[in-house]
């Protein structure tokens, strides 16, 4: 497993996830579910994006071959 150090992300904290409760670990479970909904909704964005694009590089081929 890589470690990170407090050097490489000052912003992180590690978490002995032993020491705590229950509780904590909903609570933590939680904000683990709500990151990953953003990291899935951005992939969803991304890959919406993604088509637009290759979809207007096709209406470009097909416009200038119509220009010729």
């Amino acid at each position: 497993m890589t470690t990170i150090s407090s050097q490489e992300a000052p912003h992180l904290q590690q978490i002995d996830l032993t020491k705590c409760n229950l509780d904590q670990l909903m609570v933590l479970k939680r904000q683990l579910d709500r990151e990953l909904n953003v990291f899935q909704d951005s992939i969803r964005r991304l890959k919406v994006a993604q088509t637009k694009f290759q979809q207007s590089g096709h209406c470009l081929e097909k416009f200038n071959g119509e220009m010729k």
